[in-house]
């Protein structure tokens, strides 16, 4: 049944003044919102009653200034009634317990486990469309976990659908809208139909967001690609014939200054030895042998000399070469990439 009880006719007009301005779009908008959060208040109070950091005296202080003239209000009054879901007996709309909102308060303080983190969470709140009577009112869907358990009944909590009814009561001084709740039921699809509605319109605006970041993130990546990756044919160069050194003579360099340094080495050895040898030819007075190592000496120094000079040679040529080579690399880096990437907007860092 759905709970907004006939004495409540009553007190929300005792309560509450009339507000006979009709509501535009913006404000309607306002409500649904306020009252979807005003769940979180509602959640945040069961789960600061069930805490173990809090005495006894200062859980039944909350409890009164729930449904109390106080600035932490969450009920109309102590005349709320709750449809009771903390025996887990009572977990949907085929089978209800009605009590007073300081009884359901109590019994939660009472017989649900305590803890020192929160383990009661509501969660998809749904606003039916605002509401103006004598009153003004939203009623909001929301789906309840308990996580924790009951102190006497060994049954698990099961998850449970709830419809909270709320009081927007306009605040002239500060022009807010306040929120109460006048009652909490079990959701029940006759009863509530707006759940049903608001599901298919809230996932049709979930599929337009995506729709509409796909599309932003296609034209982004279009816009990227048609300013960044794709120059006009005009503006792209084409390749240049290339016209750089070759890197040849430099190995070629390398290679003659290395065999002209093993050439030197040889041959200043053998000079050594035919030095040697005529020496002793000399000591011996053997004057053929002396003249023919005498001879080979000459020639092998020469040799030697001749060697050294050509590695000298090459070694010069490699680096002057090479430094020549560096250059026109440079200079034809330069000339075939630099105008595609002016295109955009990059240069290329020194090199060399």
């Amino acid at each position: 049944m759905k709970k907004i009880y006939p004495v409540f006719y009553f007190l929300f007009i005792f309560y509450f003044p009339l507000y006979s301005q009709q509501l535009d779009d913006k404000e309607k908008k306002i409500i649904q919102y306020e009252a979807e959060m005003f769940i979180k208040e509602y959640q945040l109070l069961l789960n600061t009653i069930i805490s173990s950091s809090l005495n006894r005296l200062e859980v039944e202080e909350i409890i009164l200034n729930s449904y109390t003239q106080t600035g932490n209000r969450i009920f109309l009054n102590e005349e709320v009634i709750v449809e009771d879901d903390i025996d887990p007996s009572y977990f949907n709309a085929s089978r209800v317990k009605d009590v007073k909102v300081s009884k359901y308060l109590n019994d939660l303080d009472l017989f649900y486990s305590k803890s020192n983190f929160p383990t009661i969470e509501f969660s998809e709140m749904l606003s039916s469309e605002v509401k103006q009577k004598a009153y003004i009112y939203v009623e909001v869907y929301f789906k309840s976990k308990f996580g924790g358990n009951h102190n006497t009944i060994n049954n698990p909590y099961q998850d449970t659908e709830r419809i909270a009814t709320i009081v927007a009561t306009k605040n002239l001084r500060e022009d807010v809208w306040e929120m109460s709740i006048a009652s909490i039921v079990f959701y029940n699809p006759k009863i509530h139909p707006h759940v049903a509605q608001r599901r298919i319109e809230k996932q049709k605006e979930e599929e337009l967001k995506k729709n509409s970041l796909a599309i932003s993130s296609e034209s982004s990546i279009e816009n990227n690609v048609n300013t960044i990756t794709k120059p006009t044919k005009s503006e792209i160069p084409k390749p240049k014939v290339n016209t750089g050194l070759s890197k040849t003579p430099l190995t070629a360099s390398m290679g003659v200054a290395s065999l002209s340094l093993a050439s030197a080495v040889y041959f200043k050895i053998k000079a050594d030895s035919n030095y040697k040898n005529w020496e002793i030819a000399k000591a011996e007075g053997n004057e053929a042998d002396k003249e023919n190592y005498k001879s080979l000496t000459i020639k092998q120094d020469r040799f030697t000399a001749a060697s050294t000079v050509v590695c000298a040679s090459a070694l010069v040529y490699y680096f002057l070469y090479k430094k020549k080579y560096k250059a026109s690399q440079k200079k034809l880096t330069l000339n075939i990439y630099q105008p595609t990437l002016n295109t955009y907007g990059i240069s290329i860092a020194k090199k060399f």
